[in-house]
């Protein structure tokens, strides 16, 4: 059975109906599976883990990001990309500074902690 993007993508919740594509968001629903495959069927099989793959934010983004976060309680963000790599751009800083807060859209975004091992940043928002 073949599955569109369409099929599991995230759609944003409260937003203006009057406004063709507001509730678009570049990210799709994965669910995996306790057999260890991949699937798209989002039911409430309690033996799977459902995530949320999505692209790194522009800056434009950003406050849709947010409210996706909050709207599908996410609990960990994974970036597999740097800020930055060999020159160019690849995500925008969609976090505030340590010990600050930022608004982005409705949601307002504190950095409670922030630490950094090797390479990986590790933030509590």
């Amino acid at each position: 059975m073949h599955y569109s993007l369409d099929d599991t993508r995230v759609k944003l919740k409260d937003v203006d109906p009057n406004v063709p594509g507001a509730d678009y968001i570049n990210a799709n629903y994965i669910k995996w599976k306790a057999d260890d495959t991949v699937g798209t069927e989002l039911g409430s099989n309690p033996s799977g883990k459902v995530y949320i793959a999505t692209q790194g934010c522009l800056p434009s983004t950003i406050a849709d990001f947010w409210q996706m976060v909050w709207q599908e309680n996410c609990r960990v963000i994974v970036m597999t990309t740097k800020e930055t790599e060999r020159g160019k751009n690849k995500c925008a800083k969609y976090w505030p500074d340590p010990n600050c807060s930022k608004d982005y859209g409705k949601i307002k975004v504190r950095n409670l902690t922030e630490s950094q091992r090797n390479i990986i940043l590790y933030g509590n928002f």
